[in-house]
């Protein structure tokens, strides 16, 4: 996608050695990022953030239309831009796209932060999406292929990108939440987050 270059190298240009002092979900369609994001953003007393509203939100209009209208390329421009912007911000927890980290330039933004994966089997993925026509990749006739399809070509990328993954299988928002708070390098970030902060404001 050649309307990501010029990004690309502003990013790389850009791009500071920073403490980590966001968490950032990652992983497939209806794994629960918004949800479990919401869960662990109001436990921290955190913003959250979750790109495919943002984006939806100053487009006036949802994902599934900007799809429609202005096609892919333009749509993961857009999602990039919104990473960048969201990525720069401090205790703050990010729901990404599932389809974010498939790109380098992302990649390199979604290290700014703490990842975690919420990996997802694709029987929950087809039972979460079976009446949702808000999905665009999964508008055809055969969207279990495509569920598959999707898992086999991201899931090494994911696992790359990723700090931490969590099985979000016949588990709860909380349940899931609860896993990824204990984990001492959370608890490490946080603290580190926090003395930043009092610094800050003395």
């Amino acid at each position: 996608m050649t309307c990501l270059e010029p990004m690309q190298r502003q990013s790389e240009k850009n791009m500071q050695q920073r403490q980590k002092q966001s968490v950032i979900l990652v992983g497939m369609m209806a794994s629960g990022k918004s949800t479990v994001g919401a869960e662990l953003a109001r436990r921290l007393g955190w913003a959250f953030f979750d790109t495919d509203e943002v984006i939806a939100q100053e487009k006036g209009k949802p994902v599934s239309q900007i799809f429609a209208e202005e096609g892919e390329a333009e749509f993961r421009c857009r999602e990039t831009r919104t990473l960048a912007e969201l990525t720069n911000l401090n205790r703050v927890v990010i729901a990404t796209g599932g389809g974010v980290p498939m790109f380098e330039v992302n990649q390199k933004l979604l290290s700014r932060g703490f990842v975690v994966q919420l990996v997802v089997r694709v029987s929950d993925v087809l039972e979460r999406t079976r009446n949702d026509t808000s999905r665009p990749l999964l508008q055809g006739d055969n969207p279990l292929g495509k569920i598959r399809s999707l898992l086999i070509e991201r899931t090494p990328i994911y696992d790359a990108v990723s700090d931490k993954k969590v099985s979000v299988s016949r588990r709860t928002p909380n349940e899931i939440a609860e896993e990824i708070l204990a984990d001492v390098r959370i608890q490490d970030m946080i603290a580190a987050s926090t003395s930043a902060e009092r610094k800050d404001n003395d």
